[in-house]
């Protein structure tokens, strides 16, 4: 039962889904984060974060780098979460420096810390479905440790279970390409968002346009080459973006689109976010191994 009393002390920002206010406990005097769903929103699909983020309770917040989830409420029929007070998000931080790119040494700590949340997600069974640069977020930024970080907004997180029934996931630009070309869904499409937002702050701008999933595709294919064949058969959505053709001999092909360059290419990125970033990974590499594999050095 809910039991604490909240003062609200100021907005800190809104968007479709509710607003968030700096808050503190009546009770404790401690400063907390208060998102209030918005009126409109399908009450199913506030039950659904609630749910998600009662399941992330059985990871310990500080040492899986995931937001600090306290309680629930309803308040006037709307639904509001309490969460620990964070600071800037990566989105807000690199307004701050004017979108100047993150070297590969102020990188690593933010992969490395992210790699970590993720491996926790997946030892729950639980995909966060919506991994950008806004939904990362720097714990202080007046401490030393300068860049610890955490995930936070799970309100479109999915049990991994579920991914079957999911036809639309992630944010484009994002997006993985699983779910672009209708394949099976695992909880690698977490990875593959990751790897995005880590090439986002190394060049400074998205290394895939966000306008739609064929341009996004376009560009994959332009890194990472064409899919395999058997990916592109077994594609429900692949026919959309890909055209089949034969060669002299008759063997069909899919052929893509000419692909246009990018201003700045990742090719020069001195980590290895193809570790995150590559064709359909039927398991995803395993948080874990990009440390062993020295994927971050």
């Amino acid at each position: 039962m809910h039991t604490n009393s909240y003062y609200v002390e100021k907005l800190l920002g809104e968007g479709g889904y509710g607003v968030v206010a700096r808050c503190m406990n009546v009770d404790t005097e401690e400063v907390v984060a208060l998102k209030m769903v918005r009126e409109y929103i399908d009450k199913e699909d506030a039950e659904r974060e609630v749910k998600s983020l009662c399941k992330l309770k059985q990871l310990d917040a500080d040492t899986h780098n995931v937001v600090k989830f306290i309680e629930h409420f309803e308040y006037k029929g709307r639904f509001c979460l309490i969460f620990e007070l964070l600071d800037l998000n990566l989105v807000h931080y690199m307004e701050s420096r004017d979108w100047r790119p993150l070297d590969v040494a102020e990188i690593r700590p933010i992969a490395q810390q992210m790699l970590v949340a993720l491996e926790g997600l997946q030892n729950i069974g639980l995909v966060h479905a919506d991994m950008k640069l806004d939904n990362i977020a720097f714990v202080d930024l007046s401490l030393s440790q300068f860049f610890k970080v955490k995930l936070i907004d799970f309100g479109c997180a999915i049990e991994v279970s579920e991914l079957s029934e999911s036809n639309t996931i992630q944010m484009t630009g994002y997006r993985a390409p699983e779910v672009i070309m209708g394949l099976p869904l695992t909880e690698a499409v977490d990875m593959w968002s990751l790897g995005a937002n880590l090439a986002h702050i190394f060049l400074g701008e998205p290394l895939y346009p966000d306008e739609s999933e064929y341009e996004q595709l376009r560009i994959m294919v332009h890194f990472q080459g064409q899919p395999k064949d058997h990916l592109l058969k077994a594609g429900q959505k692949a026919r959309q973006f890909f055209t089949e053709s034969h060669d002299s001999s008759g063997q069909g092909r899919k052929s893509p689109s000419v692909v246009p360059l990018m201003r700045n290419s990742a090719a020069s990125m001195t980590f290895s976010s193809s570790s995150c970033c590559t064709w359909i990974q039927k398991k995803g590499s395993p948080p874990a191994q990009l440390f062993a594999t020295g994927s971050l050095q």
